[in-house]
């Protein structure tokens, strides 16, 4: 009998303990902040940084202290002439979003900005008040602000021994037109490298536009992701910290790219600064980048020779300096090797012309930038390969199918041998379009083949105009997991000289609804030296 009541006795104290217990507190809402500096309208700040955030976030927008206001530390001089007037005004302003900030640290709990919205004149006090130690955010986001301000600002000292944990940092400039939006576009960028490890700069001939008109024009290359984990019943979301901490468990993950997303590149960055554990174990190995600059790469991450230098004999890709630049120089910063993997690409377009009897031909050193075997093709690859060249002369379709595979096989290889040479790195990030590496086909099947025992996952980024209204139910399965990325129709490239710098990726009007997929458009005719991944939007 006392058996039998022992549960219902024990439910009951549990109650009873719990009825003492205080209610927990929801979480907090995730704070911004939102420097206007002090001239800009405090209402119109928080209007325009409405756009660039979450729903849930709140708002921090300090006001502007008047002159006859000392309840902030803020106290302007009564008659003081228009010059001082205006010093005064930008310290009062300071000293105001120091107290907002020390307001917010000191509540319960504790509740630190992430993400910091600065217009205009806000711009330098946002990053005075990172070098005070008040904030350290994840994320800056900067409109038009001033270079000769920003450089004369420091960052924070670093301990030594520590790693600089630097911000994120897009700035978009919107007041000018070309040349002058470049020059300026140049300047900010040199400022603020000292602070991120590559600053993004967008700029659009805005000018006359009202400040929430380009609020929105900057949205686009902040909308965000969504990240999904794809098992064989169901696409379910996973938020980047856990993705991150599920790669753990393999040796090499591909990250499928569209080349030229903005968001899906700083979702890279993050993944590999979370592989990155300080235990000299990590591989970081890039498609963007050619077998035989290797020697540049090598000297470049040694330190040996400068960045021009480097820039000027690796070839790199146009959109280095956004898109790639931050990998690189977290690698070089933190000793972490990377691989220039791909085959040249003058020897890939020789098999898209002519054949892999091509091959034949080749020096004795360039053999050695192409892969020794041939084990990339595979029948779902070359079927995929073929939907994707639909209406292309068979015989052509097999050269391009050829010099696809060969690049694949070289950058398999690539890894395949650096890991025989290197038994000390036991993880590897692989970096290319998203063609080489989707539904384990490609790079990924060619490094299976050469290494049976490979443990590998596939991130693979999936742009749409709203990550957030994806219907997970009706979404193809495909890979380990999926970046639901936003990247808005690119403009049409202009003929002539464009009156106009376009922030990247941006259209000229921003529909107040969200914006539709593109039209279909016949495709073009390939190159003799287009891939699969270009053919499919610039995928592989």
């Amino acid at each position: 009998m006392m058996l039998a009541r022992t549960p219902v006795c024990l439910c009951a104290a549990i109650l009873a303990v719990s009825s003492f217990l205080p209610a927990q507190e929801p979480p907090p809402r995730p704070a911004v902040l939102v420097l206007g500096g002090p001239t800009l309208d405090p209402e119109a700040a928080r209007s325009a940084a409405s756009a660039l955030v979450s729903p849930d976030a709140e708002l921090l927008v300090p006001p502007i202290p008047a002159a006859d206001d000392p309840a902030r530390g803020a106290f302007l001089p009564a008659g003081a002439h228009d010059g001082d007037l205006a010093q005064d005004l930008a310290a009062a302003y300071r000293l105001a979003a120091r107290q907002v900030v020390r307001e917010l640290l000191a509540g319960t709990p504790r509740r630190p900005v992430r993400t910091v919205i600065a217009f205009y004149d806000g711009a330098p006090v946002a990053l005075s008040l990172v070098r005070a130690g008040l904030l350290a955010p994840r994320h800056l986001v900067l409109l038009d602000p001033d270079a000769p301000a920003l450089a004369e600002i420091e960052p924070p000292p670093v301990p030594e021994g520590a790693a600089a944990a630097r911000p994120h940092i897009d700035v978009f400039l919107s007041q000018g037109a070309v040349p002058e939006l470049e020059s300026r576009a140049r300047a900010v960028r040199a400022a603020l490298e000292k602070w991120s490890v590559a600053p993004r700069v967008f700029v659009a001939d805005l000018r006359g536009a009202p400040l929430e008109t380009i609020a929105r024009e900057m949205a686009w290359p902040l909308r965000g992701l969504r990240t999904v984990r794809v098992s064989p019943d169901a696409l379910r979301p996973i938020e980047p910290a856990a993705l991150f901490g599920a790669l753990e468990e393999v040796d090499t993950v591909f990250a499928g790219e569209l080349h030229g997303n903005a968001v899906f590149h700083r979702f890279t960055l993050g993944l590999l600064e979370a592989m990155d554990r300080g235990t000299g174990d990590l591989l970081l190995s890039l498609e963007m980048f050619e077998r035989d600059v290797q020697p540049i790469l090598d000297r470049y991450l040694a330190g040996e020779i400068d960045e021009t230098a480097f820039l000027a004999a690796a070839r790199p890709w146009p959109s280095y300096p956004t898109d790639y630049r931050p990998l690189i120089e977290h690698a070089r910063r933190r000793g972490i090797p990377v691989i220039a993997a791909n085959v040249p690409r003058r020897l890939a377009a020789r098999v898209a012309r002519d054949g892999s009897e091509a091959l034949a031909a080749l020096e004795e050193k360039e053999r050695g930038w192409i892969a020794r075997d041939a084990l990339a093709a595979s029948p779902p690859y070359r079927a995929r390969f073929a939907e994707v060249m639909k209406g292309m002369a068979a015989e052509r379709l097999e050269r391009m199918y050829a010099a696809q595979c060969l690049k694949d096989d070289t950058m398999a290889e690539s890894i395949h041998d650096y890991l025989a040479a290197h038994p000390e790195i036991r993880r590897v990030l692989h970096v290319n379009g998203t063609f080489h590496s989707s539904f384990g086909l490609g790079t990924v099947h060619g490094l299976r083949a050469r290494r049976p025992d490979l443990r590998a996952a596939v991130v693979t980024c999936r742009p749409v105009a709203n990550p957030r209204a994806v219907d997970l139910l009706l979404a193809e399965p495909q890979d380990d997991y999926l970046v639901f990325s936003a990247e808005p129709p690119p403009r049409p490239r202009p003929e002539r000289h464009p009156t106009v710098a376009p922030m990247r990726g941006m259209p000229p009007e921003v529909p107040q609804g969200l914006p539709s997929a593109p039209p279909a458009a016949a495709p073009a005719r390939p190159t003799s030296g287009e891939s699969a991944g270009s053919r499919a939007g610039s995928a592989g």
